[in-house]
């Protein structure tokens, strides 16, 4: 059993040459594997402009909080007022054998290796990763709603060359997309439980944007052809970081 938390509290600044905290008894750690992430980027449609990273957290950019509601539009003059400080990924659960498996990212800085969360999927087969998918999935994928409907829109027409097809939608990481190599240069892995949600028009499983599939979000009791003003994917790998239990 796992539980997954997306932690959106306030939380409290703690100061910045904080010293830090040791790896606990019984813990073992594989955080030699990957570089930590560096990837960031901001949401802003509306009248918000959320900052979300690639290593388990969100909201706050090491220093301070960036979740800017009203968004304030940069030169104005006016003050961002970040409505919540910082936001982070808590997973944990029991293995078969009875020991805890727990990964709760907190205040993570660039030199602390101990982060425990990285970029990119793991293999189905492993159940591992390396250094390279990591630095490869250490970035954010981004749709918006105005390319589906243009990619809509050209479909109807009868426009169905893949070079009509927005970029955004080809480099879209959904199970068996083609086009995903050519935009970002390293392969999409097939995943036994997928990747980036979809619009799947003929139920194939495979996302084929020529078909009529696109990037949609899976909400639950809602038909997945439903799609927003913007949409951000992101893949995080906890480290394996586990206790055992006495």
């Amino acid at each position: 059993m796992a539980l997954l938390f997306l932690a959106g509290q306030a939380w409290a600044h703690l100061p910045k040459n904080r010293p830090q905290k040791p790896q606990p008894t019984g813990v073992q750690s594989r955080a030699e594997v990957c570089a930590n992430s560096e990837a960031a980027i901001d949401q802003e449609i509306n009248n918000v402009r959320a900052r979300l990273l690639a290593g388990g957290d969100c909201w706050w950019d090491f220093n301070d909080g960036r979740y800017i509601v009203p968004k304030v539009e940069p030169g104005s003059g006016r003050p961002e007022v970040s409505s919540i400080f910082a936001g982070s990924v808590w997973l944990g659960g029991l293995d078969p054998g009875g020991n805890l498996k727990l990964a709760c990212q907190d205040y993570r800085n660039g030199a602390n290796p101990n982060n425990d969360f990285w970029p990119g999927p793991l293999s189905d087969e492993t159940g591992a990763t390396e250094r390279a998918i990591c630095k490869n999935w250490d970035k954010h994928f981004r749709v918006v709603g105005t390319d589906i409907e243009k990619h809509l829109a050209n479909l109807q027409a009868g426009r169905t060359s893949p070079a009509d097809i927005p970029r955004s939608l080809k480099g879209w990481p959904a199970q068996g997309n083609i086009y995903f190599t050519e935009v970002w240069g390293f392969e999409l892995p097939f995943a036994v439980q997928g990747l980036a949600g979809f619009f799947d028009k003929n139920q194939n499983g495979i996302y084929e944007p020529l078909d009529g599939d696109y990037p949609s979000i899976d909400i639950r009791g809602c038909p997945n052809d439903r799609y927003p003003d913007e949409m951000i994917f992101g893949c995080i790998t906890t480290k394996g970081v586990a206790r055992r239990t006495r």
